[in-house]
């Protein structure tokens, strides 16, 4: 058996940056060779924790922002405003784009598959919203839908 740090994630031994255990033969033949891993030395593992250690701290701050742009964006009320006919719907509709866009114009920037929607709105109305920011990070966005020269609450 020998040791070795992967450098690249090698499905299902492990993950980039950790010490695994494996066969001469699958390290001589397959990791090394293919350039998945090198032979962990005491130097390269305090190299590989280190950069472990500043990912994970890095990861943390994001998660952080993430869930405060959470808290701002379940805190907001969006008006947008479109061309309606007689029975209140759209000509037209509103969809991520035209949401992203408002929010943009409110100084929130996300991307527009952050958005969750079914189909893009084509009535007036009030709708609630899902923005998935990660993995775990949802906030609801309050969307006001109205014609066009009215104004929303």
């Amino acid at each position: 058996m020998i040791e070795l740090l992967l450098l690249r994630d090698v499905h299902p031994l492990g993950e980039t940056g950790e010490v695994v255990r494996v066969r001469s033969g699958y390290a001589r033949n397959y990791l090394l060779p293919y350039g998945l891993a090198r032979e962990a030395t005491p130097a390269l593992k305090a190299e590989a924790d280190a950069r472990r250690a500043k990912t994970e701290a890095e990861r943390t701050a994001k998660r952080k922002t993430l869930e405060a742009l959470a808290q701002r964006i379940s805190g907001l009320s969006l008006t947008l405003s479109a061309k309606a006919g007689e029975k209140k719907v759209l000509f037209g509709s509103i969809g991520a784009p035209e949401i992203v866009a408002g929010l943009k114009a409110q100084g929130i920037e996300i991307a527009p598959n952050a958005i969750v929607l079914a189909e893009p709105f084509k009535e007036v109305g009030v709708f609630t919203v899902p923005v998935r920011l990660a993995v775990g990070i949802e906030a609801t966005l309050k969307v006001w839908i109205v014609e066009e020269g009215a104004r929303g609450g």
